[in-house]
C-alpha cells in the first residue's frame, strides 16, 4: 500500500480554506490503492470529526508560537513520516503559507514527489510539482528545472458534494455576509452594528458565522430580537446560505470558490497581502464587484447595499459566471496529472459539463492555428453552438477528465470528421484513437471525409495510417481534403 500525506494547518491564524482545499482532493484518492494521512495544527473538534467520517489518519501538531516556527515543524514533521507512518511516502502534498525553500529542501529528502500548492510566488520553491490556481503564467526562474505545473483557474476545486447537491428552493432575496472561520478583524460584528444603526426596510441579512468566531455570543444577543437577521453557524447551513444569497459580502479567500459555484454576486474584503491578490484577481475577471480594504469596506457599506436593491443579478449570474465555475472533473484531472489515478479511458455523449472545457478547447493556440475559422470564438457564441450540437460530440475521458472529443457532421452515407485532443494529452496516441474508433462504430456510414490544414503534420499522418487519400485540394489552399470509402 502506497502513502499520501498532507501537511497543512487549520486553526484562527490560517484559517478553514487550507483544510478544504486538501480534503476535496483527499476525498477522491483511491483507498484501495493508497493510505491517506493528514499532518495538520487544528484546535477545533470538528476537524477531527470531519477526517475520522472520511476514515483519515491525522497527526495534531501542538503549535502554539510561530517564533522558530519552521525548524520546529520540520522535526514534528519528519518524526512522523519517518516512525509514525510505515512504509515510504510516495506522495507529500504541502499547502501552507510559511513552510518555504529550506523546509521543503529537507522534508523533499524524505519522500519520492513532493507537491507544493500555493496561492502566491514571492520567494524560490522546491518541489516536483506545484499547484496553483489562480494564475495561468508563473515566473519559472523561482522553481526547479524538473518541476511541473499545473496553474489556472479552470482547474480550481471544491469538494465533490456541491456537484450532488439535492436541495429545497429557496427564494434568493437576502444578502449574505461571512468573513471567514476566524473573522480575526470583527468584521461581522463592526458590520451588523452598523446595519442596525441604519433603516432598511427592504432588504434581510443572512450573517454565517466562522467555527472559530470570537464575537458569536455578541452578535446573537444583538441581533435575536431582530427578524431582519438570521445567523447561520454550521457547516451544515452552508447550502442553505448560498441558495437565500442573492449578494454576498465576504473577504477574499478560498470560500469564493464556493461563491462563485453557486453564481452569487459578490463585494469582497481583503484582510491580508494574499486575499488582497487574490481579490483583484476576481476583480479583473468580473467574479466580483470590487475587492476593498476594511476601512473602505465599512465607509462605502451603506452606498453598496443601496446598489444591489435596484441591480438585477440574475442576469450577470447566467451569463458570466458558468465559465468560471469549478468543475466536476477538476480534481480527476490534478489526480491524473500526478499520475496517482490509474489510466482509465472510456467515451461519453457531451454533457453541459463538457461546455467549458470543449470552448477552451476551441481556442487553445495550436486549434486556432489549424482550423478553417482561425478567429477567437466568445463563450455566448460557442454556447449557442454547443446546445444545438451536443448530441452529435463525443467526449474521451481519462477518470471523468475530459481528454479529447470527436465529432461527426453527416450528409446522407457521406460524414465529415472533426476531432481535438487537449494539451496535456497530445503527441501519446489518442487522436489516432478517437478516429480508429470513431471508424469502427459507424460502419454504416459509406464515405468518411477530413479538412486538415497542411502545417498539422500529426493530423494529416493519422488519416494516412488509417487509409484516407488527399483527394482534392480546397479552394483555401491551406487545407487538404482526406476521404476513405
Amino acid at each position: 500500500m502506497k502513502n499520501i500525506v498532507f501537511r497543512l494547518d487549520c486553526n484562527p491564524k490560517s484559517g478553514f480554506g487550507h483544510f478544504y482545499r486538501c480534503l476535496s482532493i483527499a476525498e477522491n484518492i483511491n483507498k484501495n490503492s493508497y493510505k491517506v494521512f493528514f499532518i495538520l495544527n487544528f484546535e477545533s473538534k470538528k476537524i477531527a470529526n470531519i477526517l475520522g467520517n472520511f476514515e483519515i489518519k491525522f497527526f495534531n501538531l501542538k503549535q502554539k508560537l510561530y517564533k522558530n516556527f519552521e525548524n520546529d515543524d520540520l522535526k514534528q514533521t519528519l518524526f512522523i513520516l519517518k516512525k509514525k507512518i510505515k512504509g515510504k511516502i510516495n506522495f507529500l502534498f504541502v499547502d501552507h503559507y510559511d513552510l518555504n525553500l529550506n523546509w521543503q529542501k529537507k522534508i523533499s529528502q524524505n519522500v519520492d514527489k513532493l507537491v507544493v500548492i500555493n496561492d502566491l510566488v514571492k520567494t524560490k520553491v522546491y518541489c516536483d510539482y506545484f499547484v496553483n490556481f489562480f494564475k495561468n503564467e508563473i515566473n519559472k526562474k523561482y522553481f526547479l528545472k524538473k518541476t511541473k505545473f499545473i496553474t489556472g483557474f479552470e482547474n480550481s476545486i471544491i469538494q465533490k458534494k456541491y456537484f450532488s447537491l439535492k436541495h429545497k428552493k429557496f427564494k434568493k432575496d437576502k444578502i449574505g455576509f461571512f468573513f471567514g472561520a476566524t473573522d480575526s478583524k470583527s468584521l461581522t460584528l463592526k458590520t451588523i452594528k452598523k446595519l442596525l444603526k441604519i433603516n432598511n426596510s427592504k432588504l434581510e441579512y443572512l450573517i454565517f458565522l466562522g467555527t472559530y468566531n470570537r464575537d458569536k455570543n455578541k452578535i446573537i444577543e444583538l441581533t435575536k430580537k431582530n427578524k431582519k437577521f438570521l445567523i447561520y453557524h454550521s457547516k451544515k447551513n452552508n447550502f442553505e446560505f448560498f441558495l437565500r444569497s442573492k449578494f454576498i459580502f465576504c473577504s477574499s479567500g478560498y470560500f469564493n470558490l464556493e461563491r462563485i459555484f453557486f453564481r452569487i454576486s459578490s463585494s469582497n474584503i481583503y484582510i491580508n497581502q494574499n486575499q488582497k491578490s487574490f481579490g483583484n484577481f476576481l476583480v479583473k475577471n468580473k467574479l466580483t464587484e470590487n475587492n476593498l480594504s476594511i476601512k473602505e469596506y465599512l465607509k462605502n457599506l451603506i452606498k453598496i447595499l443601496n446598489k444591489t436593491k435596484k441591480k438585477n443579478y440574475e442576469k450577470l449570474e447566467n451569463n458570466h459566471f458558468e465559465k468560471f465555475i469549478p468543475k466536476i472533473y477538476n480534481i480527476d484531472r490534478l489526480l491524473n496529472f500526478l499520475q496517482i489515478n490509474p489510466i482509465r479511458l472510456r467515451y461519453q455523449l457531451a454533457t453541459n459539463d463538457h461546455l467549458v472545457f470543449l470552448w477552451r478547447l476551441r481556442n487553445d493556440y495550436l486549434t486556432k492555428k489549424y482550423s478553417l475559422n482561425p478567429g477567437k470564438i466568445s463563450f455566448l457564441e460557442h454556447k449557442k453552438w454547443f446546445l444545438k450540437n451536443k448530441q452529435k460530440i463525443f467526449i474521451l475521458t481519462n477518470n471523468n477528465e475530459p481528454i479529447g472529443q470527436i465529432r461527426l457532421e453527416k450528409e446522407k452515407n457521406d460524414a465529415l470528421i472533426d476531432y481535438a485532443v487537449a494539451n496535456n494529452y497530445r503527441n501519446k496516441g489518442y487522436g489516432f484513437m478517437l478516429v480508429k474508433d470513431c471508424l469502427r462504430n459507424n460502419g454504416k456510414i459509406e464515405n468518411f471525409k477530413a479538412v486538415v490544414h497542411k502545417k498539422n503534420i500529426a493530423s494529416i499522418n493519422i488519416f494516412k495510417r488509417l487509409n484516407f487519400k488527399i483527394e482534392e485540394h480546397l479552394k483555401n489552399k491551406n487545407f487538404y481534403l482526406f476521404k476513405k470509402k
